[in-house]
């Protein structure tokens, strides 16, 4: 049977072939005879194996692994070393590829300050999902949150302490999130959170914890930091462009009543509701 095994699950004394690469970096066969050949009957088969090492990005990664079984199983020599060693050569292209696509993927897909969802992701998942609760008939809110005040943090203790603490607070955001909601940043200092089946009430109780998770540790030197959130329900004759702008119209409406709150909001004066 063929296998790939990471060199790192393979005690690196024992004898087998794998651990061989392991060791020494380079094609190994390896004979495993039964103790007492011949004086008992019911012995187990004879085990030949032949591994070669994976390479990825330059460095040992696993190793490429044959075995034989049997009694009239032969051993293996040096060709089969060669033989596999091409096809352990393309085992390591398909990863290192592989590798470069997830980072590629990554890359256009993941704010890098902070690793949440980019700008782009966040508006594609926001047209999903309202689609997906139209067809389903589920709720949909969108919270966004501000950091109040940020550019005085930037100027008052530099960039560097600024990008800190927005990338603690998108941990702090993740932390109160559900495994299928969507943290993404919007832009500068503000980020969106994406609550797929939430209810309006379940929507302002999550906002109101991610509130207080803010409000109720410090950041460092910077010390205290609060953030304003607006909250906007998918509604009849909403679409994704438009619970968008609710959020922010509920957002806006936070911060001009003083910051560090909550706000949902109100359709019928397009304002929105403390």
């Amino acid at each position: 049977a063929d296998a790939v095994a990471p060199v790192l699950g393979v005690e690196r004394g024992a004898s087998s072939a794998v651990a061989q690469v392991w060791r020494e970096g380079r094609p190994a066969c390896c004979t495993d005879l039964p103790p007492g050949r011949g004086i008992a009957a019911g012995m187990p088969p004879d085990r030949h194996s032949v591994a070669v090492p994976v390479h990825l990005h330059g460095a040992l990664w696993g190793a490429l692994t044959v075995v034989r079984i049997g009694d009239a199983a032969r051993p293996f020599a040096g060709q089969d070393e060669e033989q596999l060693g091409h096809f352990a050569d393309l085992v390591g292209l398909a990863l290192e590829s592989a590798a470069v696509q997830r980072e590629l993927i990554a890359q256009a897909t993941t704010d890098p300050l902070t690793r949440l969802a980019n700008h782009r992701v966040l508006h594609e998942r926001l047209r999903e999902e309202v689609s997906r609760s139209r067809r389903h008939g589920t709720g949909l809110a969108l919270v966004l949150v501000d950091l109040d005040h940020f550019k005085l943090v930037n100027d008052r203790y530099g960039h560097q302490a600024g990008d800190l603490v927005l990338r603690e607070v998108a941990a702090r955001v993740r932390a109160c999130a559900r495994e299928h909601d969507v943290v993404a940043r919007a832009g500068g200092e503000e980020l969106a959170w994406l609550l797929p089946g939430a209810s309006p009430g379940d929507a302002r109780a999550a906002a109101e914890r991610l509130l207080v998770a803010i409000r109720s540790r410090g950041f460092g030197e910077v010390g205290p930091v609060t953030a304003s959130m607006g909250i906007a329900t998918l509604e009849d004759g909403v679409d994704a462009v438009e619970l968008y702008r609710r959020a922010a119209a509920a957002l806006y409406w936070a911060k001009a009543r003083g910051r560090d709150r909550v706000a949902d909001y109100r359709a019928a004066d397009d304002r929105a509701a403390p």
